[in-house]
């Protein structure tokens, strides 16, 4: 076989192999939203208003310093999401709230589920700050004895003796806040785990991203990571304010 046809075939099949490789390694393309924005999958993305959970607007009505928005003197009533066999407050007072919330300025716009859109942005994630979320984290799953509260009869707390995962998100929001965190960077979060249950988390924003804290586990995991299919998250803009997922 004529030596220079074999060198012309080696060549080729080199250059065919290097384009290969440069083709294997060009940047893909980042995944947008809807707008044409980047997303960033380190952040929770956003979504539109959504009624609150009944249960939270009964929490606010009794603890309503936990549900102010940073420098904001007052806000617009949560809307609630009205549920059978709650009866603490009056389902006829229920409507009417979810009649002002969703005629209401801040209820109309899209609802920031995610760090942009809330003026401050994330927190830095610093060690000392890590430290603040893996000790809160740790302390209150020990501090408080787990309990399911039957259907209907679900009542939000801070610090209880006993209580289950929206009374733990809850009093790690607060014991966060006690350390100096910004309340915009904390929110809660409600979701269905693997297996179909009910469930609440606190998510933090922060420089590596959303990152969740949950009774069932003292690891925190960035909001993507966990076995969590995410319902609704409160509104970075004002806590009283919730937005799909």
């Amino acid at each position: 076989m004529n030596r220079g046809f074999l060198y012309t075939v080696l060549a080729t099949a080199l250059t065919i192999l290097f384009n290969c490789s440069e083709t294997q390694a060009s940047p893909v393309s980042p995944i947008v939203e809807d707008g044409g924005k980047p997303y960033d999958r380190k952040y929770i993305p956003s979504g539109r208003p959504t009624l609150a959970p009944y249960a939270f607007v009964r929490f606010c009505a009794a603890n309503p310093s936990q549900c102010e928005a940073e420098n904001q003197t007052s806000q617009a009533p949560p809307a609630v999401e009205i549920s059978k066999g709650l009866t603490a407050v009056p389902v006829a007072y229920a409507r009417q709230q979810n009649d002002l919330a969703l005629t209401t300025p801040t209820q109309k716009a899209t609802v920031s589920a995610g760090s942009e859109g809330t003026g401050a942005g994330p927190v830095e994630l610093t060690p000392q700050r890590r430290d603040d979320l893996q000790r809160i984290n740790r302390r209150v799953n020990a501090s408080i004895r787990p309990q399911m509260e039957a259907d209907g009869d679900d009542v939000w707390q801070i610090a209880p003796i006993s209580g289950d995962c929206e009374d733990y998100a809850l009093t790690k929001r607060r014991d966060l806040i006690e350390q100096g965190w910004p309340s915009h960077v904390l929110r809660m979060a409600t979701a269905r785990t693997f297996d179909g249950e009910g469930h609440a988390v606190l998510v933090v924003t922060t420089s590596q991203g959303d990152l969740v804290l949950d009774n069932r586990t003292n690891a925190i995991k960035p909001w993507n990571h966990t076995d969590l299919r995410f319902i609704k998250v409160q509104s970075a803009e004002d806590p009283r304010q919730w937005g799909q997922m």
